[in-house]
């Protein structure tokens, strides 16, 4: 059993590509779960072996960020990207990593999400937050709503104007 072997029942039974990636002393994949594989459409060890950083987040601005944060840091917590080439369009993911170094190699241990249904839900509360405002400020009169400590939420632009809270 490798150093870098990740437990079969692991591998096969969560939603998130596990994987260890080799910085030094040559950069490559050493080891990923099912799941990390047929997220980025990857069949077998030689093409894991083979797969980039590049290939993972499409472009070198995104790579030099994500490595320039996990060296800073030592780690790095939901780094979100779109990934076009993904199996369908307009998809996001998500890593969450850290860099571990010992004697012989330097790796990055992480985890892949797809996150796309979080980001369209996301982008559809974000309109429905808009279309409320507008409703909101189309209203003549002062509106606003309170949290249960009486504290301001959310007002509309007549109150906001009338109470000097416009930007």
């Amino acid at each position: 059993m490798s150093q870098h072997h990740i437990p079969y029942h692991v591998a096969t039974e969560i939603g998130f590509g596990v994987f260890v990636f080799q910085i030094d002393p040559r950069q490559k994949f050493l080891s990923a779960n099912p799941t990390f594989k047929k997220m980025l459409g990857i069949g077998n060890q030689a093409e894991l072996e083979s797969f980039t950083l590049k290939k993972l987040f499409i472009n070198e601005d995104l790579v030099e960020e994500f490595l320039g944060e996990l060296d800073e840091e030592g780690k790095i917590e939901f780094f979100d990207f779109p990934h076009p080439n993904y199996p369908a369009v307009n998809k996001w993911l998500t890593v969450s990593a850290k860099i571990d170094t010992n004697d012989q190699q330097t790796t990055i241990t992480g985890v892949v999400q797809d996150i796309t249904n979080y980001k369209e839900a996301q982008h559809k509360l974000n309109e429905e937050i808009t279309i409320l405002q507008g409703f909101l400020d189309s209203m003549p009169d002062a509106v606003y709503f309170k949290d249960r400590k009486n504290r301001l939420t959310k007002v509309n632009k007549f109150y906001a104007d009338g109470f000097g809270m416009s930007e």
